[in-house]
């Protein structure tokens, strides 16, 4: 199971920020981060985030929405 201990401090802004929304984009994720970086990162974050199992996206309107795959205490839990 993915841990959170297994993300960079920008992969666990965008995880808490999913994990607020329900679902974000990266247009939305933009919006959200503190000096985020550019559209390009955050896309790459994002893959990045699905390829380690902490994301899945489905595409909607001709962009990609991911969604958290597990629960955000069970990301949490062996962190503590």
């Amino acid at each position: 199971m993915p841990s959170a201990s297994q993300l960079s401090r920008r992969e666990r802004q965008i995880m808490d920020i999913v994990y607020e929304l329900s679902e974000a984009s990266a247009k939305v994720m933009e919006a959200y981060l503190a000096n985020p970086p550019g559209y390009s990162a955050i896309r790459a974050t994002m893959n990045k985030l699905e390829t380690k199992a902490f994301l899945v996206h489905r595409e909607r309107d001709l962009k990609y929405v991911y969604y958290p795959l597990i629960d955000h205490l069970e990301a949490r839990e062996p962190a503590l």
